[in-house]
């Protein structure tokens, strides 16, 4: 688990500094401070700064550019750089630090290369932008198109594919496809995590026993909430989850990410989306033991003040090992206010300062 977090050059970051970061983590503040880009800065040093995390950051916000041919997605790298200008010379840089010391980091630049440079292949322009990665383990030269753009990788793999060891995980708030839930399951069936599926599950509906993929028509993957069943007690009616409502999506959506992420980093933007907030609190102690169980580290964002209400009440669970931090992020403040768990129990009773 990482203790520290500096980002640089990121988005609306010139410079951003977290501490006492925990298992479970919660970041607040209002509209267009940054919450959604610490996580999408996080995703990138756990991913190691890879083409493919790249890309999907980037297409989460439909940041595209239009291309020719138009098969040919062309994602713009300008708003990853601060001042929204992708160019010779810019760089970014994500560094954390863990709670026995040691220290991870990635660094993102532009650069102008010519083809005889070393780490250039046949078929790359004799000069051009170059996206230059470093990272703690290699370092890699990424291809630009003549606006800065970049493609998917030739190898086009998605979150869902080929995670690195220990990586992470995005669930945003529209939670994700019928299509990826099914491809993550895989890794989900006949192991305990079922049962923990199940958990989550009940949290909304407590009448729900069993939870299974439907894969027998095209139309199961298209749907935006489809491709599962669910079979309530009493009743030996198998019922398509699309007709359940968007609490018990989202929560399947959790426990299928969890279950994913072990060993490594769940990341979850506006975590309370479809819930009521009688489910959070409830919501908050499954994410807490599952954490702990698989070895997650988690970081969640949220505006709710029902959502920092509920986290609260995570702070009877913690111990040395497990401890939770609120992260409130304010626009322009080089530093986030971190909340100590008896502070964050203090929060909770009057939570407007620190959303």
């Amino acid at each position: 688990m990482i203790s520290t977090l500096t980002i640089e050059g990121f988005r609306c970051f010139e410079r951003l500094e977290m501490g006492g970061l925990g298992r479970v983590n919660l970041i607040v503040g209002k509209n267009n401070s940054g919450k959604t880009s610490v996580l999408e800065a996080l995703y990138l040093l756990q991913e190691r700064g890879e083409q493919r995390a790249i890309v999907e950051i980037l297409r989460r916000r439909g940041e595209l550019l239009p291309s020719d041919p138009p098969s040919r997605a062309q994602f713009d790298l300008d708003n990853l750089f601060v001042g929204r200008r992708a160019q010779d010379g810019s760089e970014l840089s994500v560094r954390a630090e863990g709670a026995g010391g040691g220290r991870i980091g990635i660094t993102l630049s532009i650069s102008l290369m010519s083809q005889d440079q070393p780490g250039f292949s046949h078929g790359v322009p004799n000069v051009g932008p170059v996206l230059m990665v470093r990272g703690p383990s290699k370092n890699s030269k990424i291809p630009l198109g003549d606006r800065g753009s970049i493609t998917e990788p030739s190898n086009g793999l998605t979150s869902s594919d080929s995670e690195i060891e220990g990586g992470a995980f995005f669930l945003g708030p529209e939670s994700c496809w019928g299509r990826q839930l099914i491809e993550l399951w895989d890794e989900v069936a006949l192991t305990d995590a079922e049962s923990l599926v199940i958990q989550f599950l009940q949290a909304i509906d407590p009448s729900i026993e069993r939870v299974a993929p439907q894969v027998g028509t095209r139309d199961h993957y298209r749907a935006t909430r489809g491709g599962f069943v669910v079979r309530h007690r009493g009743n030996d009616r198998r019922t398509g989850i699309g007709s359940e409502g968007d609490g018990v999506w989202r929560m399947l959506a959790l426990a299928i990410f969890l279950a994913q992420a072990k060993g490594g980093t769940l990341l979850v933007d506006e975590i309370d989306s479809g819930l009521h907030y009688e489910a959070m609190t409830e919501m908050w102690k499954l994410v807490f033991q599952a954490a702990k169980d698989a070895d997650v580290q988690v970081f969640a964002t949220t505006h709710s003040v029902d959502c920092i209400n509920s986290f609260a009440e995570l702070t009877r669970l913690t111990d040395d090992n497990n401890r939770i931090s609120l992260q409130r992020v304010e626009a322009g403040n080089p530093k986030a206010v971190s909340y100590t768990e008896g502070q964050i129990r203090v929060v909770a009773e009057d939570p407007v300062e620190a959303r």
